[in-house]
């Protein structure tokens, strides 16, 4: 099963250097709860425009690390945090398996886009990034979806 792992071992530290990323950026970071709006699990970048537009900061993307230790199997997911007025990294977003912590690797080369077009609001983001035995199996690539509008009904953030 995949989960948050507790420190950085060499499946991670390769996975990290294949996405052009320095293994001394990673943070672990704790899921903080939002009062003010109801984030929603996987529009990580919608529950972070809601959060600036509400408290200010800014929107750092990168990428979430989950690993099957077991399984010799280690996943990067793209991901958006909120970063307050002071810099700190804060992981809004519920986990659909309800994990309480992330490790985190920013990345300031990617980014996710946010199209409006007649038939809504579509996402242009990155497919995960897959290692198994140390070997990279599936590398990320670029990815298109559209977001439902009921969840981004529920967060409310002005797109």
């Amino acid at each position: 099963m995949n989960t948050t792992p507790k420190k950085i071992d060499i499946d991670i530290q390769a996975l990290i250097e294949d996405l052009g990323l320095d293994d001394a950026s990673v943070q672990i970071l704790k899921l903080r709860r939002q009062a003010e709006f109801e984030a929603v699990e996987k529009y990580c970048n919608i529950n972070c425009i809601k959060k600036q537009e509400l408290d200010g900061g800014s929107v750092q993307f990168g990428w979430v690390i989950w690993q099957d230790k077991a399984a010799r199997f280690t996943e990067a997911e793209f991901h958006a945090v909120w970063v307050d007025e002071n810099g700190q990294f804060h992981d809004i977003t519920p986990r659909i398996d309800k994990e309480k912590r992330i490790m985190f690797v920013p990345d300031n080369t990617r980014k996710q886009e946010l199209i409006k077009d007649t038939k809504g609001v579509r996402t242009r983001s990155y497919t995960n990034h897959k290692m198994q035995n140390g070997v990279i199996v599936k590398p990320s690539t670029d990815w298109e979806a559209y977001m439902e509008p009921d969840k981004l009904a529920r967060i409310g953030a002005k797109l």
